[in-house]
């Protein structure tokens, strides 16, 4: 085969390619296509108050080709608003509103819905603060002390929404196997779809801090005691160790451990009862020494 047979080959192949593909997208179809929704004429001074429709669903009646172009220059419909009012607002859905390229040429289209609703709001702005939040656990021995963001982000929207909003939260950054204090940028979780928010990040500061022991001896309790009834308990003091966040740690005194014993619900008799703590928060109870208190009940 010499070259010349090779060329008229590919040649005729190439021609055969262009008539079949003009063959068959000349022919006329009917397609479920999404068209998308563009707004305009809604003033500055209204907004949405729920999320509009953004795609509806059209039957698109053209040829092949028309229907290759549109899907690299995609129609749009274009609803114009005509003094828009707050609150419910009908619209009705023409082809006269359909937008598309002068060479794409379609023979008919049916949108699947003939009426939307959209419902506006008036615009309010409104500034809060960022709530951070933290996933996973520091390292053994290790504590999460405090979190703080000093962003404070402004929100723009409809204000019966904006109303019953009084922070912004982040994203949850994480503080898995921690050991020193450290600053992260976390994004803003937006409370609604029509509320815009500014920025969109924060900056959050996570203060770990090294959990300690204290221990603390002849350590007091109260009993509370049925009426009526002489108790006695022994020992009359405690050993109480305790553990937490250093910070937390150096401020707590003696004075600060709340033990009680608790008998109201006891009769005469001899009875072992393990003391109730109360401590600050994030701090715990490492041990007790003894760890039941004998108390002996007696009617007067």
């Amino acid at each position: 085969m010499t070259r010349r047979d090779i060329i008229e080959i590919i040649l005729s192949i190439t021609i055969g390619v262009i008539l079949w593909f003009f063959s068959v997208t000349g022919q006329i179809y009917k397609v479920e296509r999404d068209i998308e929704i563009v707004y305009e004429g809604i003033p500055d001074s209204l907004t949405f108050l729920e999320p509009p429709l953004k795609k509806i669903k059209a039957e698109i009646e053209a040829d092949g080709r028309a229907l290759l172009f549109m899907k690299f220059f995609k129609p749009k419909l274009i609803f114009k608003f005509n003094k828009p009012k707050k609150g419910k607002n009908k619209i009705e859905i023409k082809n006269a509103f359909l937008e598309v390229s002068d060479f794409i040429k379609i023979k008919s289209i049916d949108f699947k819905q003939k009426f939307i609703n959209i419902k506006l709001d008036i615009k309010g702005e409104k500034e809060v603060p960022v709530s951070a939040r933290i996933k996973g656990n520091p390292r053994a021995g290790f504590t999460v002390k405090s979190k703080k963001t000093e962003t404070v982000v402004k929100l723009i929207g409809p204000k019966t929404i904006l109303k019953n909003i009084d922070s912004i939260r982040t994203e949850f950054v994480s503080v898995e196997k921690r050991e020193k204090s450290f600053e992260a940028k976390a994004e803003l979780l937006k409370p609604s779809e029509v509320v815009k928010i500014s920025p969109e990040t924060a900056s959050v500061y996570i203060e770990i801090e090294k959990i300690s022991e204290k221990e603390f001896t002849n350590v007091p309790y109260i009993i509370l005691k049925p009426k009526n009834y002489k108790v006695e308990a022994e020992p009359e003091k405690l050993y109480v160790r305790i553990k937490g966040p250093e910070s937390i740690l150096e401020k707590i005194k003696k004075e600060d451990i709340d033990v009680i014993i608790n008998t109201l619900n006891l009769t005469e008799g001899e009875f072992f009862i393990k003391p109730k703590i109360r401590l600050p928060d994030k701090v715990l109870i490492s041990k007790v020494e003894p760890e039941a208190i004998r108390v002996t009940l007696k009617k007067k």
